[in-house]
């Protein structure tokens, strides 16, 4: 914004000097005006975003490295295990953050299991009572009544957003949720 500022009064003291060319000045200070201004990321962030891979690296434990690249449909299959997971982020212009999750391991009840079998409790994910604040160009802070608030570097690019961050528990391993716009 300083450049911007100095751009513009620079521009206004070669217009006093410059009374002949004074139109050609106007057209530019105009440019400069509408070109000038707040860059916030902020309103890029808004709106769906959809899971598409995550990534966990440099962990303590090699076993807890991992990368899933799901297809179209939120799927991925490890192990000859195909497991379905749709997640739904939607970062709203309020400050508000409302997820959306769903698990699926297609056949897994054919063998007498259900989703509450394996123990995950959804309710981690996120909540009604979250919400969402960018600290900086780089990094949003997260806060829900489950976890309180925690930092996430993001990246965009077009359509993808990449939110990052450190696990708690082993603050060498790093993991990375990857979103396409929704």
């Amino acid at each position: 914004m300083y450049f911007c500022a100095s751009l513009i009064a620079s521009t206004l003291i070669i217009l006093k000097f410059h009374n002949e060319n004074q139109l050609i000045f106007l057209v530019i200070t105009i440019l400069f005006l509408t070109s000038c201004g707040d860059n916030n990321d902020s309103d890029s962030l808004i709106g769906t975003w959809q899971l598409t891979s995550i990534t966990a690296s440099g962990c303590d434990l090699a076993e807890d490295n991992t990368s899933l690249v799901l297809d179209d449909n939120g799927c991925v299959s490890q192990d000859g295990i195909q497991i379905c997971i749709l997640q739904l982020i939607s970062f709203n212009e309020n400050g508000t953050l409302t997820t959306d999750i769903s698990f699926e391991i297609p056949g897994f009840e054919d063998l007498g299991f259900t989703v509450e079998d394996l123990d995950i409790d959804i309710s981690d994910f996120g909540d009604d009572n979250s919400t969402w604040t960018m600290i900086s160009d780089t990094v949003v802070e997260i806060c829900d009544d489950v976890d309180g608030c925690n930092q996430a570097s993001y990246t965009l690019s077009g359509d993808r957003l990449t939110l990052s961050g450190f696990d708690e528990d082993d603050v060498n391993c790093m993991t990375s949720l990857v979103y396409e716009r929704n």
